[in-house]
């Protein structure tokens, strides 16, 4: 093999290994937030934050009581949220034919499920 074809032959495996060592690095590092397209649960997030911003445990207390009192006020927003979707979308079943209600109760799903949700409703995090 002459010394051109040698080096064109290492550097085209250098680039080969280094797409396949770089796709195998990004799903391990999503697997750390997502399993299989879920979301995680309030507990999963607290551990994964407090390990990766490295808080001392009087820190833990603050930024928990901190997260606790954010996860109150947006779930009183969620809750008219979903009161204020839900109407529109009452709204919008009464324009449709029975075929068209059919498609967009499978389209609602199918956008839950895509988006991490179960039944399009989102499961609880920060």
């Amino acid at each position: 093999m002459k010394p051109k074809t040698k080096t064109l032959a290492f550097v085209l495996m250098s680039f080969i290994l280094g797409v396949a060592a770089g796709i195998a690095i990004d799903k391990s590092s999503l697997s750390i937030f997502r399993t299989k397209g879920s979301r995680m649960n309030a507990t999963e997030f607290r551990d994964l934050f407090h390990r990766r911003i490295e808080l001392q445990s009087h820190q833990v207390a603050i930024v928990d009581s901190l997260l606790d009192a954010y996860r109150m006020r947006m779930n009183v927003h969620r809750e008219r949220i979903l009161i204020v979707r839900d109407s529109l979308r009452t709204e919008i079943r009464k324009v449709l034919t029975d075929r068209q209600q059919q498609l967009y109760e499978e389209f609602n799903r199918e956008m839950g499920s895509r988006d991490g949700r179960a039944d399009s409703t989102r499961t609880k995090r920060y």
